[in-house]
């Protein structure tokens, strides 16, 4: 078992009632967690426009006390910055962005939110951009900072500029914060005019599955229309879509790259035709992996948080509860298939090794050379 926990109550709790896209407030519960006996993460499901958020969740306040609590700095400092597989995977991923971005002609100064321990700023800084990042984690802007990088200790909704930049990067940031909206219109005071907003986030039709109902830092799911939507009504124009991917043959992330416009003409003018997404589709989403089907919401239960950012799947875990069976760790019910178990397992022993043959001959060029393409207007979202 973790030695640490984190305790939580209702007055580390906020509730959200309307649409953080469109202000509707028809929303489809799709999960609900509780510690104990207190539900405190709820994800839902707007049947205005589509979106997936968390409209019951820790404040901001209990997840910097959390941050502050659980980090250990010799776990983050070794594998940073080119000393994991990992990190030189963002390394390249990160320089073809910059090629891209000086391709567009995107201009050079630019400001990265959310940088972690600032290995996007390292890329950038590299191909000759002034690189800025602002984090909130403590002990990753101090490892950044380290590292000779231009790293801002503090949050986005405390940080004043004293200068505008060309470009704003959020890479798989936006889907961390409890006020997105709000955060994309106080960006407007970060980029100069005719600037630009890329805005990079896991794609909910691609990668979302039932985990992601326990990802304790992720507020919101986004699809390709409901990001174009949030961010024209915060009056941004999306005029390029990217195809990121984390490493080679793995999933391809949603990534926009929005130019800022110069009034609010834009933003007064979005209306949410109905989502084109069904209520059914969106459940699917989050029981991908589960066996059977439920028009009821999923719900789960677990004795201590011991994990701030995720609480799934480790077997340390205490016992959890989904749709009220028992499990001693999460990750069974993955072998709860249409198949045998053991042949579950040997079909993703096979296809492992089938990947890791492949990788030795066939190159991915998707990773390795960044792709993206022009939208033809923004009726494309309707």
């Amino acid at each position: 078992m973790s030695s640490i926990s984190y305790p939580i109550s209702t007055r580390d709790l906020e509730y959200v009632n309307a649409c953080l896209v469109c202000d509707g407030d028809i929303l489809e519960i799709i999960s609900v967690v509780s510690v104990a006996h207190l539900p405190f993460f709820k994800t839902v499901y707007c049947k205005k426009c589509g979106m997936v958020f968390r409209n019951l969740r820790p404040k901001i306040e209990w997840f910097e006390k959390s941050w502050t609590k659980k980090n250990n700095e010799s776990i983050v400092a070794a594998t940073c910055h080119e000393k994991s597989k990992l990190e030189r995977r963002r390394l390249l991923r990160y320089r073809n962005l910059a090629l891209a971005f000086s391709k567009i002609g995107c201009g050079t100064s630019l400001l990265d939110i959310g940088t972690g321990t600032g290995i996007g700023l390292k890329a950038f800084t590299e191909l000759g951009f002034h690189a800025v990042g602002i984090e909130p984690d403590p002990t990753r802007a101090r490892i950044g900072r380290d590292q000779g990088l231009s790293i801002i200790e503090t949050t986005m909704e405390r940080y004043r500029p004293a200068v505008r930049f060309d470009i704003v990067t959020l890479i798989h940031t936006l889907e961390h914060l409890h006020h997105p909206l709000a955060a994309l219109r106080a960006l407007r005071g970060f980029i100069q005019e005719h600037g630009w907003l890329y805005v990079e986030v896991p794609d909910i039709n691609v990668l979302v599955n039932w985990r992601d109902s326990l990802y304790l830092e992720h507020m919101n799911n986004f699809s390709e229309r409901t990001l174009a939507f949030l961010s024209m009504r915060a009056g941004f124009r999306p005029l390029f879509r990217f195809f990121p991917k984390s490493h080679p043959f793995g999933i391809t992330h949603l990534g926009i790259l929005f130019k800022k416009e110069t009034d609010n003409e834009l933003s007064s003018s979005v209306s949410f035709p109905a989502p084109a997404e069904s209520n059914e589709k969106i459940r699917a989403y989050y029981r991908k992996h589960l066996s059977g089907a439920s028009d009821e919401p999923l719900r789960f239960t677990i004795r201590e948080i011991t994990d701030v950012v995720r609480m799934v799947p480790n077997p340390g875990y205490s016992i959890k509860t989904i749709d009220g069976q028992r499990y001693y760790a999460i990750e069974e019910v993955r072998s709860r298939p249409l198949t045998f178990g053991w042949l579950r397992s040997f079909q993703k022993s096979i296809k492992k090794r089938v990947k890791r043959v492949l990788k030795g001959y066939i190159r991915d060029r998707e990773f390795y050379s960044l792709r993206y393409s022009r939208f033809q207007d923004s009726s494309e979202f309707i």
